[in-house]
């Protein structure tokens, strides 16, 4: 599921990762960062879900002495910790979050306690909890089994275009140049994406959504006015293929009753053309080329 994850001199870089079913005994069901030096944590496009620990932070847990960690446009979704304890006095490795979704999570799912957020939906947030609409979000089942979800949004969600109106779409390359980070740590920090994790422009429209996945509504469908071509004098009739310059094949009952191949009069005005038979009842055309050849099937003799 890692895409792109990228870690040395003590930054880690996860750019259109996904991290499911995953599973901690202590903490960090996800992602656990536990170090005695300065550490940096980027998360880009990152989709976490249905992961779990027996202690604290299921999605993300950090216990680096000093640092940081960077969550952008991230999806946070089914993950469950078992401790309900405090995560402690880490003040020194505050994470920030901005465009996440955070949605039927359980417990801690993020430690340290020191976290930032902005433009994220939360479920029990402060500013009330509205559902992200994803289109089939994952559950645990009855046997605590992990059944995985789809967190594209649908067009309802309020999470299209509510992100940062100031976001800077920028392509996230974790390429870490040489020499150590702490001297120039700005070099080293990827924070945002052009991209999202399908790999479709961040931005749409004019605001950058909330979560992993962009917002692409389908293509308009496109007017067309519809033609009855008509038969040969029957009830029914069938087409089958056009060729490039409009020419139309298929069937089309005889006013005697028969099935016949048939060239169509494209404009409907009823100007169809009987193709015949090989002596038989029947016949029917399947296909025409661009020099107006037609094949398909004909009864012979008395058939």
């Amino acid at each position: 599921f890692m895409d792109t994850c990228t870690c040395r001199d003590g930054y880690l870089a996860c750019v259109d990762c996904k991290f499911i079913n995953n599973w901690a005994g202590g903490d960090g069901g996800a992602v656990c960062i536990h170090s005695m030096a300065v550490t940096l944590t980027s998360l880009i496009n990152c989709l976490i879900v249905g992961n779990s620990a027996g202690g604290r932070g299921s999605a993300l847990y950090d216990r680096s002495e000093s640092g940081s960690s960077w969550l952008m446009n991230c999806t946070l979704s089914g993950n469950w910790a078992k401790s309900e304890a405090p995560c402690g006095d880490y003040e020194d490795a505050p994470i920030s979050l901005v465009n996440c979704i955070l949605w039927h999570n359980q417990g801690k799912i993020i430690c340290p306690a020191s976290v930032n957020m902005s433009y994220c939906a939360v479920e029990y947030g402060q500013t009330g909890s509205r559902d992200p609409c994803f289109v089939s979000p994952g559950y645990w089942d009855a046997d605590g089994l992990w059944v995985d979800g789809d967190y594209h949004l649908r067009p309802t969600s309020p999470c299209i275009n509510a992100g940062d109106p100031e976001f800077s779409s920028e392509p996230a390359d974790p390429t870490i140049p040489g020499g150590t980070y702490i001297v120039e740590p700005e070099k080293y920090i990827v924070r945002s994406s052009d991209r999202d994790l399908d790999g479709q422009p961040r931005i749409v429209k004019n605001t950058v959504d909330m979560g992993a996945y962009e917002f692409v509504a389908a293509p308009e469908w496109t007017q067309y006015d519809v033609i009855d071509l008509g038969t040969l004098g029957g009830q029914e009739s069938m087409a089958y293929a056009i060729n490039n310059y409009g020419q139309i094949v298929g069937w089309a009952f005889h006013e005697d009753g028969n099935r016949r191949a048939t060239l169509f009069d494209r404009t409907g005005t009823g100007n169809n053309v009987d193709l015949g038979t090989l002596g038989g009842r029947h016949s029917e055309a399947w296909s025409i080329n661009i020099h107006g050849q037609a094949v398909g099937k004909a009864w012979i003799g008395a058939l």
